[in-house]
């Protein structure tokens, strides 16, 4: 039924499943309700506790499964809990990383080094790379920011590129000590178990060279593109501009070289939005190291700029040669809004229309003449 659905093959299917899943608690207990409202006229007082048994027992196994399970869900968060709190290095690094900013932090994940720093807890579940999104750090991490475009990537990232490190504005690395790390990593800090590395960086933005464009017709081809296309990067530094979604899957050369020594003076990177003062001698392409969507809106000197996506699926837009005071904001999409006063006002029409019936059956009727 699923594959019925607009977008089926874009949604993500725990929340959507999460979703039919909540929608079935109400309906569980309106099922009940009308069943006990259709048969207790018929029952006697006897026969309706009998029923109520026969409702509790057939229940039962799935309320003991249940207070089994959230009784394992306490246990564990409150032993991950204690876990995390108790590694004090962890905190001390990742509190300093918040702190000095500046770019997103790595610390590895689930198929390198990254699954060995899990604070000592049994099952594993936890590695130090989930922590980044409770603390609200930038991070370069699964499984947080698995949601995006250009997340299988990150699977693909090379800890010893230093390509790889500033494409993706990485510029903090928390990783355990003794591990042979790449010799551009810079020590900064060390601790009983982790050592934290500086790691050098262009920024948030950086002028870039588009070697080729791309028409790609779905998201299937656009993940394989952007894998093949980061495959070879660090060699070619050079960029694909997309065209996405697109009626039909077409490539042509660049139509300009681009930039090659631009440089960015001011960087200031807020939630939804980044200013920066750029400059080159020559037009070319800035490419904005966030995922690229249609929300996003660029200015460039005051003027709103066309943006499109890059290689692999991040935000790029065209800028002329000079100096240039930019600004890049997420706004939401327009019609949140007003599905949000939709939604209330249809609550409470709902409740309004739950509630006049009762009411007005209490009214004295009006008798008609002759009565």
């Amino acid at each position: 039924l699923a594959d019925l659905l607009p977008m089926h093959r874009s949604v993500l299917m725990h929340r959507f499943i999460g979703g039919v899943q909540f929608a079935a608690i109400p309906l569980i207990g309106l099922g009940g309700a009308a069943l006990w409202r259709s048969f207790a006229p018929e029952l006697s007082p006897r026969r309706l506790a009998l029923a109520a048994l026969a409702v509790v027992a057939l229940g039962a196994p799935a309320i003991v499964e249940r207070a089994a399970y959230y009784g394992y869900n306490t246990q564990w968060v409150n032993q991950t809990r204690e876990a995390i709190a108790a590694d004090a290095d962890a905190r001390q690094l990742i509190d300093r990383v918040r702190v000095s900013g500046g770019g997103r932090v790595y610390a590895g994940t689930r198929i390198n080094w990254g699954a060995t720093m899990d604070f000592g807890l049994p099952f594993r579940g936890v590695k130090l790379f989930n922590v980044f999104a409770f603390d609200g750090v930038p991070a370069l991490a699964p499984p947080y920011r698995g949601a995006s475009i250009p997340s299988d990537v990150i699977w693909d990232f090379r800890d010893g590129e230093i390509a790889d490190y500033e494409l993706f504005d990485v510029r903090w690395v928390i990783a355990p000590r003794g591990l042979a790390v790449a010799p551009f990593l810079r020590s900064v800090q060390e601790t009983a178990r982790y050592v934290l590395y500086a790691a050098p960086g262009t920024g948030v933005a950086m002028y870039v060279r588009v070697a080729e464009h791309v028409s790609l017709p779905t998201q299937e081809r656009l993940i394989a593109t952007n894998r093949s296309w980061f495959a070879t990067y660090p060699a070619t530094r050079s960029f694909v501009r997309y065209e996405y979604p697109a009626a039909t899957e077409s490539r042509t050369g660049a139509s300009a070289p681009g930039c090659t020594d631009g440089s960015t003076s001011y960087e200031r990177v807020q939630p939804s939005r980044i200013e920066l003062i750029t400059s080159c001698d020559t037009a070319g392409t800035l490419a904005l190291k966030v995922t690229y969507h249609p929300n996003w809106t660029v200015t460039v000197d005051g003027v709103v700029q066309p943006t499109f996506m890059l290689s692999p699926s991040i935000l790029g837009t065209s800028l002329s040669a000079g100096r240039h005071f930019i600004v890049a904001e997420y706004r939401s999409t327009p019609i949140k809004a007003p599905l949000l006063v939709l939604g209330g006002l249809v609550l409470a029409s709902t409740i309004v229309a739950r509630l006049w019936r009762p009411l007005r059956a209490q009214w004295p009727r009006r008798r008609s003449r002759g009565d």
